[in-house]
């Protein structure tokens, strides 16, 4: 989780390309050690049911922003959008090297129609 929160700390994200690099990111490294972690107990309860998310961050200040999600990201009650679908999709199959950047876009507009496609229609019905 450290690892996770320096990278979202440094870039705003922390995906495949993100992670893929952590080891040689000095910016996200840097957050390792003033990353601190304690047993939530109301987080600890609701879980596996819930995947309950809280952080605090303490500025350099000593002003304290805190801020949980009750849903995360991906969770039925919190879906991801069609464009957050499509570019987790293409990150997965251009990192994984199943399919390169210049097959990508046919085969995502054969999935977003997939629906009307001929091919797979008896299985729709």
């Amino acid at each position: 989780m450290p690892a996770t929160l320096g990278l979202i700390a440094a870039h705003r994200k922390a995906g495949l390309s993100e992670f893929a690099n952590v080891l040689d990111d000095k910016c996200a490294l840097s957050f390792l050690e003033r990353i601190h972690m304690k047993l939530d107990e109301e987080v600890n309860r609701a879980y596996p049911k819930r995947w309950i998310g809280k952080v605090t961050v303490k500025t350099l200040n000593g002003t304290e922003i805190s801020s949980r999600v009750d849903e995360p990201k991906g969770d039925p009650g919190n879906t991801l959008s069609r464009p957050e679908l499509d570019e987790k999709a293409r990150n997965l199959a251009l990192s994984g090297g199943a399919i390169d950047s210049s097959q990508i876009d046919k085969v995502m507009d054969s999935l977003w129609n997939i629906e009307t496609s001929n091919a797979v229609r008896f299985l729709l019905n």
